[in-house]
C-alpha cells in the first residue's frame, strides 16, 4: 500500500478548486452524509439555475436525471437547491456525481452534499446500506475500505471509524489483525488514531512525533476488562493524562455511545486540562451524555 495523504491534506485537495473554499463547513465522510441524507443518487446534471451576471452560477433549483438510488424515495428526478453562499455547491452541465440531500433538497454535508469520484464510492456506500444499523457489519465495511489498498476510501473510513466508538468495538479479531497489516507503508496520521483507540502498539510508529501522549494512550491496557462507567468516571478524575483519556475511551466503547469526537480532542491531548475539564469528561461517562 502506498503512503497514504493526512485527512485535512485530503479536504484541502477536495476544496481549494473550488470557490466556496471560504465555506466552513466541518468536514464529514460520505458515510456520514448517507447516515445524515434523506436522498442520495447518482446521475447526470440535467439542469442549472440561470447564471448571474457576470456568467457566475446563481441560486435556485438544479436537476440531476437520476441513474441509481442509493436511499430515499427513488424516482427519475432530484432536485437540488443551490445557494449563492460560500458553501453552494457548484455544479457543472452533464456531469455525473453521486449527490446527497436534506429531505428539501438541501447538499447534505461536507463537499457541499456532491462526490465527483463515483466509481470509487458506489460499491462502499451500496455496502454501507446493505449493513444498516447492525454494528458489526458496519465495521466490517470500514475495515474492508481500510485495508481495499485506495488510499482516498481508506483515510476517510480511518476518519470515520476512529469518531464511533460502538464500530470499534464491534472490530472482530481478523478486523484487528487486518487493520494492523494495513499500516504497513502508511504514514497516514487519521488512521495513527484509529490505533490508537485499538490499543494497537504499532500505533508508536504511525502516529506523529508530538502526539507522545497519545502513543501513552495507545499503551495503557488496564481499563480493557473494566465494565462498570462509575469506576471508569473515577479514573477519568485522577491519575496520569493518558490513565485518563484512556479509561474514557473505554468508557465510550461500553457505553457503545460517542461521548466527545476522538479526532477534535485528540488534537489537544499534549494540552494539560483543568480539573473542570477533566469533570465534564468524568461527567458524560458516568451519565452517557454526551460534551456539547
Amino acid at each position: 500500500m502506498q503512503p497514504r495523504i493526512a485527512l485535512a491534506a485530503l479536504f484541502l485537495v477536495v476544496t481549494a478548486s473550488r470557490p466556496s473554499e471560504a465555506c466552513k463547513t466541518p468536514h464529514a465522510t460520505p458515510f456520514q452524509m448517507f447516515d445524515e441524507a434523506a436522498h442520495v443518487a447518482i446521475g447526470t446534471v440535467a439542469s442549472l439555475p440561470p447564471p448571474r451576471p457576470g456568467g457566475r452560477a446563481g441560486a435556485g433549483d438544479a436537476t440531476l436525471a437520476v441513474a441509481r438510488t442509493l436511499k430515499g424515495p427513488a424516482g427519475k428526478e432530484l432536485t437540488i437547491r443551490i445557494s449563492d453562499t460560500s458553501c453552494g455547491v457548484e455544479l457543472r452541465p452533464a456531469e455525473r456525481l453521486l449527490v446527497f440531500t436534506t429531505a428539501d433538497g438541501w447538499p447534505a454535508g461536507a463537499y457541499q452534499g456532491v462526490v465527483r469520484d463515483v466509481a470509487r464510492w458506489e460499491k462502499a456506500l451500496d455496502a454501507w446500506s446493505a449493513a444498516g444499523t447492525d454494528a458489526a457489519a458496519r465495521a466490517a465495511v470500514l475495515v474492508d475500505a481500510i485495508a481495499s489498498g485506495d488510499d482516498k476510501l481508506a483515510v476517510e473510513a480511518a476518519a470515520h471509524l476512529v469518531d464511533e466508538p460502538a464500530l470499534i468495538a464491534a472490530i472482530d479479531p481478523a478486523g484487528r489483525k487486518r487493520l494492523g497489516a494495513a499500516t504497513v507503508g502508511t504514514s497516514d496520521w487519521s488512521f495513527g488514531w484509529l490505533l490508537v483507540r485499538l490499543h494497537d502498539p504499532r500505533a508508536a510508529r504511525v502516529v506523529p512525533p508530538w502526539a507522545g501522549l497519545a502513543k501513552g494512550i495507545a499503551a495503557v491496557t488496564a481499563f480493557e476488562g473494566v465494565s462498570d462507567t462509575a469506576a471508569l468516571a473515577g479514573a477519568i478524575e485522577r491519575g496520569p493524562a493518558a490513565s485518563r483519556f484512556a479509561a474514557f475511551d473505554r468508557c465510550e466503547r461500553v457505553r457503545g455511545l460517542r461521548l466527545a469526537r476522538f479526532s477534535r480532542y485528540v488534537q489537544d491531548l499534549d494540552t494539560p486540562k483543568t480539573p473542570a475539564a477533566w469533570s465534564v469528561l468524568a461527567t458524560a461517562c458516568r451519565r452517557g451524555t454526551p460534551v456539547r
